[in-house]
């Protein structure tokens, strides 16, 4: 289907591609830098509480968080194209969490 919106014709099909494109992008920036986090939170709290951290137990806690957010609000939704974006975002945005108040845990602790 076309549309003419400005003097401008807009296939319909290409713009839903052009957002799954972006989504896509969006989604593997997130997912390199939640790999990032993980990375940091094993190594913070190896040097400064001198025990290995399970990141897998870290990261399955996680997403029991997400689906719980998932189940409660979108039981009902079909989210199809958004469910990975939303679900990497969400990891990022839970880890990012666990990182600052390790972060702040370790500054507390070194004053």
């Amino acid at each position: 289907m076309w549309k003419k919106q400005n003097n401008v014709t807009i296939n319909n099909n290409k713009l839903v591609e052009m957002f799954l494109e972006v989504i896509n992008r969006r989604e593997l920036t997130l997912n390199t830098s939640t790999v990032s986090m993980m990375t940091e939170y094993q190594k913070l709290y190896q040097t400064y509480f001198h025990q290995a951290v399970d990141i897998n137990e870290i990261i399955r806690d996680i997403n029991d968080q997400i689906k719980k957010v998932f189940n409660n609000y979108y039981l009902e939704t079909e989210l199809k194209y958004l469910k990975n974006f939303l679900g990497s975002y969400l990891m990022w945005r839970l880890l990012k969490q666990k990182l600052s108040a390790l972060r702040l845990k370790i500054k507390k602790n070194i004053k």
